[in-house]
Order: C-alpha cells, then structure tokens, then sequence
C-alpha cells in the first residue's frame, strides 16, 4: 500500500476526498494523513514517511505550490499530486 497525505485547508472538500473510492487495497492507496495547511503537513512529513502528497494549491500558512518545492528540495516524498479548483487560479 501506498500512503498518502491530504493536504487540503477546506473541510468539505477534504471530507468529500476522504471519502472517494480512491483508497483502499482495491486500489493500493491508503489515506494515512491529513493536514489542513503547509505547515501542519511539513510537520507530519518530517516525523513518518508517505509516498505520495496530495495538496491543494491554496492552503494557509505555507501554499501547496511552496510546500511541493520544500518536499522536492529536501526529499520528503518521492511522488506529489497539486489540486486546485477553477477559482482559486483566476484570483
């Protein structure tokens, strides 16, 4: 199994992606962690391994597109997946 972090600062939508299909052996992925923010996730990611972060790219305290480039800079996870509604990119 792969586990992987949810980095998402919306409730809803982090309720609405926990609850995908997506996880699961049928699949091989395994929600183990979630963060509302960068900061909260550079935490988890320094203290257990994931192998894939799945972050929104408007988050509060640290944004998905910098938290992505410190997890790529210091090697934090091998695999990153960056999420973002319409919205959020004509802001």
């Amino acid at each position: 199994m792969r586990n992987v972090l949810l980095v998402e600062s919306d409730d809803v939508v982090r309720m609405s992606l926990k609850n995908m299909k997506l996880w699961g052996s049928h699949t091989g992925f395994c929600l183990a962690g979630e963060a509302k923010d960068g900061r909260a996730a550079l935490e988890l990611l320094t203290r257990q391994p994931f192998d894939l972060v799945m972050a929104d790219i408007s988050l509060h305290e640290l944004d998905g597109v910098d938290l992505l480039v410190k997890i790529a800079k210091d090697g934090l996870a091998p695999w990153t997946v960056i999420l973002s509604d319409r919205d959020s990119l004509s802001h």
